[in-house]
């Protein structure tokens, strides 16, 4: 589906100069097409791509019953494997390249694939497919093999029912079984006490038992650990039921919960039992010690033991050698397993490749893989821990992975980048259904290994679009947690249109730049940008906490809109204190930004379906932040939390709340400080409040409240809880921030019906009374200063800079605050000076003119050389600036004037660069000493309109002007400087000492070190997402300039 294009408009009714027709950008960008099909009440309707078999010029079929290799591999005389099967003899062996492999529709191939270093070509890849009219049914792969022959027959440590037991020998090790009949799948359970089922959707582990250990804060943990061959391992103690002899425990596996955040159930091996306190030893979920925490009220259960097989529906297996073993099987209704059909898992991975160039896999149904026999050790154990259907650990590009279906797997792939002189190109996971999954979906990205000393190769760009995923992650490794979408530091990426409902773990993440933690991190990432919308994500966080159902991480721009979040559940059992009024006993958060930078958070909808304090899974949060700065809320709709909105560690600043519905919010609305009179939160106790908090930075205006039945909420370090929003108002405005227009509360429902899911704006209620509209830059490569020009209230002679660009200088999240910002001091402005912008209605002083006479706006030599200990923990000598060296570089400029000449952006020493208007003509100088050049566009800009310039300077190919989102001829004189143009002047907007001023209104500016290709973007489509972008629209895409209103949705 596409958006409905918003045209772009006149900025004023006096302003026509950016008024251009839509059909400027008639050319569809990606994040013009919604990707699902938007609904008037606030909701998303699934709208996958159709499957179209698609064939290359040289095409062979696979028929895995009936082919032979030897055959030509026609469709009338199939092969049976495919080349890349160990398998394959003849003909089909023999053959590689670039040809497109038809597996038949209603044959189940069995095997592995393993390409080695066959590759496709650009333009021909190799394609895995099936064509619909070849066979009925699906084109099935399995990595399970059918078991058959069985007796009746009980394993000696088997005690009940023993004559309801059957049992088969194979010649491999399952651990994973399936019963089909009437193409019903039923997973059958490995054996495990207790028996325990999930009647409560929102709490799936409640049937669990929990442990009884000691509080771990208290006498040094000496109670609840143990030594076992030098190495420190946990106890669980349960003496209520740990009653059998250590001989029924030792070597089982425990799925325990742990703390004191995250906590999902992992799997251990129990390698001792202590009978005076009834206690299981185990390590802890990241390595061979301890780690972590047990703690009473953590929920575990045991599994995988012979005694343990005592209902239908479960199995075990005997090992008997390296790779045979004896599955003992009990069926539901205790049913003879000959009258149905047994898959036992064999295969961790189909495709297994360290490279994959240009290959497509679509049309195709994976099933029933097997997990390592030893599942319960560390997931960094063995490489086949980590196993996929689909598994890249090396290089490639072109990877397409289209139209599958994926049940009852492991996970259906990870592709990560190998070693540092190794990448991934662009890596398309669209369309596909996946259902039941151990693990995941899908992980991607730039690998990253935190006892490496080398920096990873690069992952360009992923596309995760349209794909329906249900019970995710449900079996996660150790130290994993069941997450669906794990995205890791691509360049770009695009997630949309997808659906994902009943998930383990988190349900969308996207980690954007550079890691925090390890390795090597002093090294620059100029490009990072990532769109994630209109998916929808439902129950997530069923067996975790400390996540959230949509979650960002690190370097942005990461543009989040129009997504629908419902039900981030979070269940966090060993803090739920039953009735407490002041007790959430859950973490979960509908968007989370982990340590992220630089957000756009706009038009989405996130609702809980529990805020009532006390009781069993409660919804957390709608908006949860730590350490994260730079960040924009705007224009959503949040029903029922217990804390709408956190900020952990919030010292940094830079975030803003506009036009945003908070409806029910039972404990806070605005949890942006840690409350000094609320018990401490564990999670957040080593955010420790404090320090030099930049109010001036911050933005609250014309949100929209109703049903607020807990307190307002804090914000200042102090840690001062304001119980009514006229109280945070005047806290907030004494301290002169952007906006401290905080909102109104409102008498009367602003939603039609939020309790049946319909958050249209309430028939004449509250929300048409306001909304906002907010510029959201289009990112760029290498920004090195970025200026809305948005008056600052504290001191409107500091123009606050908003660039964000992970160089050097970023080595840890916690001190990013302190990576240096290049803030342009004015010189004889006040506050009359600004005026209201038309791309920012947030605010009255959202623009800057100047008088052309005595004003101008400059940027130290001092600034832009910052002192170390003026920037504490940060990498100061790794720094970009607008000094600009001997790479590309672009100046972009939104303003608007009369005068006919005068300075735009001036950096000149014996070496620099010049903007400037001459006869209302837009002119670049550029010198390096040597070599100079002048350029010079052939349209006037001064006709007292908004205009939007960019002066783009290419090394190879020479300078360009686009005006308006137009390329326009440009004139040279000179030769273009090839040295650099670095020089230890000040840099100076709209004029200077000794410089021609000029009158001129300035909306924003901004300065970057490489061209629009390098940023992979184009004129048109910069333009048109900055003057036509989602951001001007609502949910449904309606033009918000035409009718507006607070919250994600307006008026139909």
């Amino acid at each position: 589906m596409n958006h409905t294009l918003l045209p772009i408009r006149p900025l004023l009714a006096a302003c026509t100069g950016l008024l251009l027709a839509a059909g400027l950008h008639a050319a569809s960008f990606p994040w013009q097409e919604t990707h699902a099909r938007p609904l008037p009440t606030g909701e998303l309707e699934y709208t996958p791509a159709p499957f179209v078999f698609e064939a290359g010029d040289s095409v062979f079929h696979i028929d895995h019953s009936a082919g032979d290799d030897a055959n030509p591999g026609t469709r009338e005389r199939p092969w049976k494997h495919h080349p890349w099967d160990p398998n394959a003899t003849g003909v089909a062996r023999d053959t590689s390249g670039a040809h497109t492999y038809v597996f038949k529709r209603g044959v189940i191939y069995r095997g592995i694939l393993r390409p080695g270093g066959d590759r496709g070509e650009a333009g021909k890849p190799i394609r895995l497919t099936s064509d619909p009219s070849w066979g009925e049914g699906e084109a099935k792969i399995y990595g399970s093999r059918v078991v058959t022959g069985w007796t009746r027959q009980a394993h000696p440590g088997i005690e009940q029912d023993r004559d309801k037991v059957w049992m088969a020998e194979v010649d491999f090790l399952p651990r994973t079984l399936w019963m089909i009949e009437d193409d019903e799948i039923t997973r059958l359970t490995l054996a495990r006490w207790p028996n325990w089922r999930e009647p409560d959707p929102n709490d799936v582990l409640r049937e669990w038992p929990t442990w009884e250990n000691p509080l771990w804060w208290q006498d040094g943990n000496r109670y609840h650990r143990t030594t076992i061959d030098g190495r420190e391992r946990h106890l669980g103690i349960d003496t209520q039921n740990l009653t059998r002899p250590a001989e029924d425990y030792v070597g089982a596996t425990v799925w325990t919960e742990w703390g004191i955040v995250m906590g999902s159930p992992y799997p251990a091996e129990v390698e001792a039992f202590l009978e005076d306190q009834r206690a299981v030893a185990f390590r802890g979920p990241w390595t061979m010690d301890m780690l972590e925490h047990i703690i009473r009220g953590n929920r575990y259960h045991l599994e995988n033991m012979p005694w343990m097989l005592d209902e239908p529906g479960e199995f075990w297996v005997e090992r008997l050698a390296e790779n045979r073993g004896r599955i003992f099987l009990r069926l539901p209704e205790d049913r003879d397993p000959n009258t149905v059909t047994i898959e036992a898992g064999r295969h961790y991975n189909i495709i297994d490749a360290a490279t994959l160039h240009h290959v497509h896999v679509s049309g195709l149904t994976f099933r029933f893989t097997n997990v390592r026999w030893e599942y319960n050790a560390p997931a960094w154990a063995h490489p086949d821990l980590r196993a996929a259907i689909i598994r890249l650990q090396g290089e490639g590009d072109d990877i397409a992975i289209t139209h599958n279906r994926f049940e009852h797997v492991n996970i259906p792939a990870r592709i990560h980048v190998g070693r540092t002189d190794q990448r991934i190109g662009t890596v398309r996971f669209n369309d596909n259904v996946v259902r039941h999954t151990d693990h995941g979906a899908l992980k991607a990205g730039n690998r990253f290994d935190g006892n490496d000393r080398e920096r990873y190769g690069p992952m360009e760009h992923i596309d995760f679009l349209r794909n329906d995923l249900y019970h995710i992650g449900w079996r996660n490794l150790s130290g994993a947690h069941g997450h669906a979408v794990d995205i890791r530091y691509p360049h770009t990426s695009h997630v949309a249109g997808n659906f994902l409902y009943r998930i383990a773990g988190w349900g969308i993440s996207v980690q954007g730049g550079k890691h925090s933690h390890g390795g090597v991190r002093d090294y620059d990432v100029p490009l990072s940008r990532h769109l994630i919308h209109h998916n929808r994500v439902e129950d997530s966080l069923l067996k975790s906490n400390d996540w959230g159902a949509v979650e960002t991480w690190q370097g942005g721009p990461f543009y989040v809109f129009n997504n629908v979040v419902h039900n981030p559940v979070a269940f966090k059992h060993w803090t739920w204190r039953e009735g407490d009024p002041d007790n959430t006993g859950s973490f979960g958060h509908a968007y989370y930004f982990d340590g992220a930078f630089k957000n756009y958070l706009f038009n989405n909808i996130g609702a809980g379906r529990n805020n009532t304090l006390g009781t069993r899974s409660v919804n957390t949060t709608a908006i949860q932040n730590i350490f994260s700065f730079e960040n924009w809320f705007f224009n959503n709709t949040f029903h029922r939390f217990a804390e709408m909105t956190r900020q952990q560690e919030p010292s940094g600043g830079r975030f803003r709340y506009l036009g945003n519905i908070i409806d029910d919010a039972s404990r806070f609305v605005f949890r942006h400080s840690d409350p000094r009179d609320v018990e401490p939160d564990p999670n957040a106790a080593h955010y420790a409040t404090g320090g030099t908090f930049a109010y001036p930075t911050l933005a609250y205006a014309d949100n929209l409240f109703h049903r607020i039945t807990g307190r307002f909420g804090s914000f200042e370090e102090t840690g001062a809880v304001y119980a009514e929003v006229s109280d945070f108002e005047r806290a907030l405005e004494r301290l002169r921030p952007q906006a401290a227009r905080v909102g109104t509360v409102a008498d009367t429902p602003p939603l039609r019906d939020a309790e049946g899911r319909d958050y249209r704006p309430a028939p004449d209620g509250p929300a048409f009374d306001g909304g906002v509209m907010a510029f959201v830059p289009w990112a760029l490569y290498a920004t090195v200063g970025e200026w809305q020009f948005t008056r600052n209230n504290a001191d409107p002679a500091e123009i606050i800079d908003e660039h964000w660009f992970m160089t050097a200088a970023y080595m840890n999240r916690n001190r990013y605050r302190n990576t240096p910002r290049f803030n342009l001091r004015a010189v004889n402005v006040g506050a009359d000076d600004f005026v209201a912008s038309p791309q920012a209605t947030w605010t009255d002083g959202g623009a800057l003119r100047l008088n052309g006479r005595d004003q101008y706006l400059v940027l130290s030599p001092e600034r832009l050389n910052p002192a170390p200990e003026d920037h504490e923990g940060a990498n100061v000598a790794g720094i970009r600036t607008v000094d600009i060296d001997r790479g590309n570089f672009l100046i972009e400029v939104l303003f608007k004037t009369e005068e006919r000449a005068g300075t735009l952006v001036r950096k000149v020493g014996r070496a620099g660069y010049a903007l400037d208007l001459m006869d209302g003509r837009p002119r670049l100088r550029l010198t390096d000493g040597q070599n100079s050049l002048t350029a010079a566009a052939a349209v006037d800009l001064a006709n007292g309109e908004w205009r939007h310039l960019v002066a783009e300077v290419d090394r190879e190919r020479g300078v360009r002007f686009y005006v308006d989102g137009r390329a326009v001829e440009t004139r040279t004189t000179g030769t273009l400087p090839q040295g650099s143009l670095s020089n230890p002047t000040a840099f100076y907007v709209g004029g200077g000492p000794d410089l021609e001023h000029l009158a001129a209104t300035f909306d924003f500016l901004r300065v970057a070190q490489g061209t629009l290709a390098d940023a992979r973007t184009t004129i048109e489509e910069l333009h048109a997402w900055q003057f036509a972008g989602p951001q001007f629209g609502d949910f449904m895409g309606r033009d918000r300039r035409e009718g507006n209103a607070i919250g994600a949705l307006v008026a139909e």
